[in-house]
């Protein structure tokens, strides 16, 4: 006897509130996740089945509440985990030749909102789920800003931008060293 075929079609992020939501997205075209789907995620080498109980939409991802995941720190099991669906073709998952990835966006010009904050020199990553850009400000100080995809407004690549809604008080573009 053999288990579903499960296809790796997005992943898990991290949880959203304290109550067991996780946030998730998915990297295939068309496929939408309902009530009453399950999505699966391979613990200790077992795929095991999560029913969704309800679904937000969150950007271009979800929030899900999954049956059995009450609280934070359950939510937290599955973070980072490949998110499997039953019955998608694989040929049906897109290439990823339009994700960005940290280090391409060493160089691009940040700003908050338009107003032009510096450049990104590098980024960091301090614990798994917080990555930083380490950014040369105009006035010459080094500052770490989070990356954040929930304060990126928009992403030029064309550009080299990166235009941010950062919060009140992280940049003071009035100091000096």
């Amino acid at each position: 006897m053999s288990g579903p075929s499960l296809t790796e079609a997005g992943s898990f992020g991290k949880p959203h509130g304290i109550k067991g939501e996780i946030a998730a997205g998915i990297d295939i075209d068309g496929v939408e996740i309902v009530p009453d789907d399950f999505v699966f995620a391979n613990i200790d080498g077992l795929e095991v089945p999560f029913r969704v109980l309800s679904v937000r939409r969150k950007g271009s991802g979800y929030l899900l509440t999954l049956k059995g995941i009450d609280n934070e720190s359950e939510a937290a099991m599955l973070a980072n985990r490949p998110l499997l669906l039953e019955g998608v073709e694989s040929s049906e998952i897109d290439d990823d030749s339009d994700l960005v990835y940290l280090e391409d966006l060493v160089g691009f010009t940040l700003t908050d909102q338009e107003r032009t904050i510096g450049v990104v020199e590098d980024y960091t990553e301090p614990t798994e789920h917080n990555p930083l850009f380490v950014v040369r400000t105009v006035n010459g100080d080094e500052i770490l800003v989070p990356a954040s995809e929930d304060l990126i407004n928009d992403l030029d690549t064309d550009n080299k931008t990166i235009d941010m809604n950062l919060p009140e008080g992280l940049v003071d573009l009035n100091s000096s060293k």
